[in-house]
């Protein structure tokens, strides 16, 4: 599944499943890994609301599958995902959930497998601050219209990132490439 666009918002109750009996499949929002596939359009600014559900699980066999919500300025990641292994075998997935600027991650995405290894997930910003105070939202996105992001860096509250860690590996890496500070 592949929702591209200068712009892409999953707003209300949308729900985006790609799951398999024997694997997940793949769920792109904004742009592919890292932003790097360039055969796949990477957005500006990418929303993924509080009651929204991306899901790529496996449902009996096989790994979970692979989401990215990207956008090359910002995103904010506030819905669930899910790339679950599958029930007898196979590993979690793989999920990316960056804005190469900015970044408000408040979402919750579960990667674990009842048989299998837990998969892994991407924070991948110029500039990332985690600390103990509020998660930063960084663009905001409200009557179907995004507004600039602030230019002060994402704050990834400590206690987020712990309940994060209950469900899958987590790799917040600040090498966009860009001049941040890391």
């Amino acid at each position: 599944v592949e929702l591209l666009g200068t712009q892409v918002g999953l707003v209300n109750a949308a729900r985006v499943d790609a799951s398999g009996e024997t694997a997940g499949g793949t769920v792109l929002i904004g742009g592919d890994y890292e932003g790097s596939n360039p055969a796949v359009q990477n957005a500006d600014r990418s929303y993924v609301g509080t009651d929204t559900a991306i899901i790529a699980d496996a449902r009996t066999n096989g790994d979970g599958g692979k989401v990215v919500v990207w956008a090359d300025d910002a995103t904010q990641m506030y819905g669930t995902i899910s790339a679950r292994g599958g029930a007898a075998s196979g590993d979690g997935g793989l999920v990316e959930t960056s804005g190469k600027q900015w970044l408000d991650f408040q979402g919750r995405v579960d990667l674990r497998a009842a048989n299998g290894r837990a998969g892994n997930l991407l924070l991948d910003p110029t500039d990332i601050t985690i600390s103990g105070a509020a998660n930063t939202p960084t663009a905001a996105f409200g009557g179907g219209i995004f507004s600039n992001p602030t230019t002060t860096p994402s704050n990834l509250n400590v206690v987020t990132l712990t309940d994060q860690l209950a469900l899958g590996n987590v790799t917040v890496s600040t090498a966009s490439g860009l001049g941040g500070a890391g």
